[in-house]
């Protein structure tokens, strides 16, 4: 099922902003058991979107009953929300009389995500590079290119994931997940004040890891430092964590480590994941 504006349908105006310059922003949502997982997390990072694009704010209640409608019947699901700016006619400047779109829908749940969880996956490097812009760093915007490129390049290779890299050549993040990597205990993660998006699990293992005590730490990380990792790891709300045990084309190989295990238990006994 389909909502756009509460109403079934799959189709949107030509003219929706969102179609035109991909003006919006978009969250996907974890539903377990007709729980939304981390709900307060991803409508606060919706709120801070919308705040930074100046797009009016969606109702909570209002989204909350249109995705309870969309699973309906469905213990698990995957369910995407989309907020655009909607129809502002021709050119870039928006209109101030133009009203929001919103779209929510659901997908299956992915049955091979649990066994990536538990044996890990294999990640190459993409050649795209991620363009710097700390206005839109953070966002959840609808503005994917890069990642379609990049994916496009994973879909030639026989990885499961491809690594992202700025115009600086500092690792930021995969296509669909953040990455942290641990070395001699301490756990660190890439900075993205330029480029990348802020992850809910990301920020959910940023605060489980000083209740583990591991300090984490955001840094500019080079593929040189990604390389000297004990441990690699990738992290989205619908993933949880999968586990990096190749990263090709240099066949370098990683262990499943203890900090990866121990956070893997923790998001999911905490009910994140």
């Amino acid at each position: 099922m389909i909502l756009v504006n509460g109403i079934e349908s799959s189709e949107i105006s030509a003219l929706d902003r969102g179609l035109a310059y991909g003006d919006g922003l978009f969250e996907t949502l974890a539903v377990v058991d007709r729980k939304i997982l981390n709900w307060a997390r991803h409508i606060e990072r919706l709120h801070r979107g919308c705040s930074a694009l100046k797009i009016p704010h969606p109702d909570v209640t209002t989204l909350e009953e249109e995705i309870y409608k969309v699973i309906s019947g469905f213990n698990r699901s995957v369910v995407k929300v989309i907020v655009t700016r909607g129809h502002g006619g021709r050119g870039y400047t928006p209109s101030s009389t133009s009203k929001a779109t919103r779209i929510v829908y659901r997908n299956e749940w992915p049955e091979d995500y649990a066994g990536r969880e538990k044996s890990g996956i294999v990640v190459c490097i993409a050649q795209h590079r991620l363009p710097r812009n700390a206005r839109l760093s953070g966002l959840k915007h609808l503005n994917r290119l890069d990642q379609v490129l990049a994916s496009i390049e994973l879909g030639q290779s026989t990885a499961d994931e491809a690594l992202m890299l700025d115009t600086k050549d500092f690792v930021i993040e995969a296509t669909r997940c953040n990455l942290f990597m641990v070395r001699e205990g301490q756990l660190y993660t890439p900075d993205i004040e330029f480029c990348g998006v802020a992850g809910i699990m990301r920020s959910i293992i940023m605060e489980l890891s000083e209740d583990l005590r591991l300090k984490p730490q955001e840094i500019h990380l080079s593929t040189g430092e990604l390389f000297q990792a004990d441990e690699i790891f990738l992290c989205n709300s619908i993933a949880g964590i999968w586990p990096i045990v190749e990263i090709r084309p240099s066949h370098r190989r990683l262990p499943i480590g203890e900090i990866t295990r121990a956070l893997q238990r923790a998001i999911d006994s905490r009910g994140y994941h």
